[in-house]
């Protein structure tokens, strides 16, 4: 009988491999590039996450250059505000690793939990994935002081550092930290 850790490790790796045979679909994104780039090259990519993402398509990879992703934000079809917002089947993943390349959320001012300080109106998550996104990847990223909204027992509830619409999302080689949120304060269905 095969383990459900196994089975995950298998899915991921399998989720994976579908990028790597896409590779020459691969699209930039570095917060110090200059705007109006078309994102194909590192010297020309898109000055935002946001941007290279709703450029890719389907099935293609997303590199994010080194730095502290901290000032995004994209608001989702429930009107609550994430740094990072995945509507389709992606590979995002870092040039230089978790050590230098950070998505960072942020905590509520006014909390409207005593038992969670930190989730409000105002908190943005680090990385939603809809469920459009279905087998994406993380990869290779700090991802701290993220916060959700609510203290719901939902989506608007769930996963103040990565929250996913099912267990078909994978997160790998990631630091999650400092993260707040009524269930999954990490992350929330992910895999």
């Amino acid at each position: 009988m095969v383990s459900k850790k196994v089975l995950r490790k298998g899915i991921a790796a399998m989720a994976l491999s579908l990028f790597a045979a896409a590779e020459a679909n691969t699209l930039y994104g570095d917060r110090n590039a200059n705007p109006g780039g078309d994102g194909k090259s590192l010297s020309t990519a898109y000055n935002t996450i946001a941007a290279a993402l709703n450029a890719a398509e389907s099935g293609w990879t997303v590199m994010v250059a080194p730095g502290v992703y901290d000032s995004e934000e994209t608001v989702d079809s429930f009107g609550y505000t994430n740094r990072v917002l995945i509507t389709k089947r992606v590979h995002l993943k870092s040039i230089g690793g978790k050590n230098v390349t950070h998505i960072v959320g942020k905590w509520a001012k006014n909390s409207v939990s005593a038992t969670y300080p930190g989730i409000g109106t105002d908190a943005v998550r680090c990385v939603q994935m809809t469920p459009s996104a279905y087998y994406s990847v993380v990869e290779g990223f700090t991802i701290r002081d993220g916060a959700c909204h609510t203290t719901n027992d939902d989506y608007s509830g769930y996963g103040g550092g990565v929250v996913g619409n099912n267990k078909n999302y994978f997160v790998v080689d990631c630091v999650v930290s400092n993260c707040v949120a009524n269930r999954g304060g990490a992350l929330r269905n992910i895999t």
